[in-house]
């Protein structure tokens, strides 16, 4: 999971299992209807599922807001190829 690799990335640790308790619930929390696109849900709930089970909370935060930077990123790069795409067929 990327979340995994960035949570090494911020040198902390968590274990597998753990991160299959806070995944699912972030996909839970996220899905609630409290603001557009679960911006800040999502990292709130992040956060607090590391920290939770022993990430450092400023490491939790920096993981929350890594992982929707690339969210956007990935998305973006996916607009861009559909757009080069459509216009190729033009």
């Amino acid at each position: 999971s990327g979340f995994y690799f960035l949570i090494l990335g911020v040198h902390d640790v968590i274990l597998w299992g753990d991160l299959l308790v806070v995944l699912p619930l972030v996909a839970i929390i996220s899905s609630l209807p409290l603001s557009l696109g679960a911006l800040g849900v999502r990292e709130s709930a992040v956060t607090a599922g590391l920290v939770l089970f022993g990430v450092i909370p400023l490491n939790a935060l920096a993981v929350a807001i890594l992982f929707r930077f690339s969210t956007w990123a990935k998305s973006l790069l996916g607009a861009v190829l559909l757009l080069e795409e459509s216009l190729r067929k033009k």
